[in-house]
Formats: structure tokens, sequence, C-alpha cells
């Protein structure tokens, strides 16, 4: 998420170098604007560029995560789902491929039948969840 797309190819290329063929680009918990300034960025990478492993889209990585197991997350930009804020996410790409958040929080059983509606693999990261008290869908 440095701001150009220099940084993101050279991180694919540099994958491609060990041995990586395909790869889903992540981004980190980061403000909304600073997510929706990357999105824009990474609608303009060539996916299918020669010299790049298969780039087969995107990965975000919360920012729906548990303050207490953020890892290496900044807690500031840590939050529930917000409704208005992952629709206008998804209204400016098709390229999201995986989207990592955690279950438990407000919002999340909507945002998960979102995710599913879109065809983009959830997955549970960074959360307080437990077997018990988590609804199936």
């Amino acid at each position: 998420m440095d701001g150009d797309l220099d940084s993101i190819y050279g991180a694919c290329r540099s994958h491609l170098c060990h041995g990586t063929t395909s790869i889903v680009p992540t981004t980190i918990t980061s403000t909304k604007a600073s997510l929706l300034e990357f999105i824009q960025l990474f609608n303009q990478v060539d996916l299918t560029r020669p010299d790049m492993p298969n780039i087969l889209g995107l990965h975000l990585e919360g920012p729906y995560f548990a303050y207490e197991q953020r890892g290496t997350q900044d807690p500031q930009y840590l939050r529930d789902p917000d409704e208005r804020e992952y629709k206008e996410v998804l209204s400016k790409t098709d390229r999201i491929r995986r989207w990592s958040f955690a279950v438990e929080l407000d919002g999340a059983e909507r945002f998960l039948r979102t995710l599913q509606d879109h065809g983009i693999v959830s997955s549970l990261a960074h959360s307080n969840a437990t077997r018990t008290g988590i609804p199936c869908l």
C-alpha cells in the first residue's frame, strides 16, 4: 500500500523470484481513504503482465478485526463492519477475491452475506470467536 504501481509490481516480482507462481496481494488495516486510494491503484494493475506471477485478485485484511487479536495491525484503524464503507469499497472494484475479518463483531453477519453475494471468499481472522455463539450460515 505504498501508493504506486511500481511498489505493487516490485512486491509481486519478488514473490515470483522466490517461486510464487500465483498471488493474491494483501492490504493492511488503514483508514477508509487509504483503502479506497489503494483499490483505485490496484484497479490499474495489469493482471496478465508477463514478468509477474499470476495475480488472482486482491485480499483485504481488515479493518474489521478484534482489538485483542490485532497482531501487528494498527489498533487505531480497527473497527466494526460498516455497511456504507464496505459497500463503497465493493462499488469501486470487482478485483477483491478474499476479505478477512472477525466474525463476532457487530455487523459481521450482514457483511458476510454481502461478501457471499459478491462471490468473495470470507476469511476468519484476528478474531475472539469461539465455537459457541457463532451462527452457521
